[in-house]
Parts: C-alpha cells; sequence; structure tokens
C-alpha cells in the first residue's frame, strides 16, 4: 500500500494553504437551507418560513457575496436602499432585522461565520401610536346597533357576556 501510494503522489505536490478563507461554507443557498431545516424543527409556521425567506433571500441575492464575507456595512447598505426603494414602515424594518440578524445568529452558532455582523445595527425607534379611546356616546350607538346578544355583551360596560343574556331573557 505504501509504495503504491508513493507511487500516485509522485505526480502531485502538496504546499500548506496560508490564506484565511471561509469554512467551506460559499454557497449562500445551502446555508439558507439549513437555516430553515433549523427553523421547521422549531416549529415554525409555512408562512413565517414563506416570510424568513423572502426577506433573506433577496437581501443575500442583492449583496452576492458569501455569507462569510458579509460585512455589517453591506447589510445597512442594503437596508438603506431598500427602504428608500420601497418606502417600507420603521417597523417593517426591524422585522427584516430581525429575520436577518435571526440568520447570522444561526451561522455564527453552526460556526459557518465567526461573527454576527447584524448584531451591531440598532433597531429603528418607532413611534409610539396613541389610542384614542370611545367616549360613551360611541359605545351607546356601538351597543345600540349590535346584531345578536353576545356584540352587545362585548360592547356594553363592564358587564360580562351571563349578565347581558340573562337581562334580556
Amino acid at each position: 500500500l505504501t509504495d503504491v501510494m508513493s507511487d500516485c503522489a509522485r505526480y502531485y505536490s502538496i504546499t500548506p494553504n496560508t490564506e484565511l478563507s471561509c469554512p467551506e461554507q460559499t454557497d449562500w443557498q445551502k446555508n439558507l437551507k439549513l437555516f430553515f431545516a433549523a427553523k421547521s424543527l422549531k416549529n415554525c409556521s409555512e408562512n413565517t418560513l414563506y416570510n424568513y425567506n423572502l426577506c433573506i433571500g433577496k437581501m443575500l441575492q442583492s449583496i452576492q457575496k458569501n455569507v462569510c464575507d458579509i460585512t455589517v456595512n453591506d447589510v445597512r447598505f442594503y437596508l438603506a436602499t431598500y427602504r428608500k426603494e420601497r418606502k417600507i414602515s420603521d417597523s417593517y424594518l426591524n422585522t427584516m432585522l430581525r429575520y436577518i440578524n435571526s440568520f447570522f445568529e444561526f451561522c455564527r452558532i453552526e460556526g459557518i461565520i465567526h461573527t454576527n455582523a447584524v448584531e451591531r445595527i440598532e433597531k429603528v425607534k418607532e413611534p409610539k401610536k396613541i389610542k384614542t379611546l370611545f367616549t360613551t356616546k360611541d359605545r351607546l350607538i356601538l351597543r345600540d346597533n349590535a346584531d345578536c346578544i353576545r356584540d352587545i355583551a362585548l360592547r356594553s360596560e363592564e358587564r360580562r357576556v351571563g349578565k347581558e343574556c340573562r337581562s334580556r331573557w
């Protein structure tokens, strides 16, 4: 066996690889499939997986780099241009950031990348929505226009469904 190996090896030269590169994972689609396999094991719904795929897939196609070569500036630039082109809300931008961060954190834990490029990006501050309450007059109008006993009970003040049903009988 040693003679056969020596005979075959004489046609090849072996040199050490000194350049630092990504561990064998070069295809982002392969990494994305691994991510979805892990997410499906966590019982994520099909709709959630679809949204992850849409968001992360678009980003990776747009950046066109290996996952391990993507920097925080690549992701920031992608999010800024996506926001400008699509005119998306702050809450949707935060949702996208959460999806992308989840993917990069998965890659970091699995050893595909060394650091999570997205964790340094802070979420966008969303304006607080002030909810207006119904006035007493509005509640009376809703209650008077109710179709069934359940709607009346839900729209009544401080009355439970059982009490409202008993009072109507």
